[in-house]
């Protein structure tokens, strides 16, 4: 669980983005919208999906 948070924070900070988390539930503020999960293997998938669609859309 800790190696997940910390592969999230990673993630959130090459995105340029805030990671939160809140009792059971985890929140992403990422270029002034907030994305609320309840799992960190959520948060990390979703990252990593943000991260797979800005280095496409970067290289085109």
């Amino acid at each position: 669980m800790k190696d997940l948070y910390y592969e999230a924070e990673k993630l959130a900070w090459d995105l340029r983005a805030k990671l939160f988390s809140e009792d059971d539930k985890f929140i992403v503020y990422l270029h002034g919208r907030v994305f609320e999960f309840d799992s960190i293997k959520k948060v990390v998938k979703f990252l990593e999906f943000v991260k797979e669609e800005v280095e496409r859309h970067v290289k085109n």
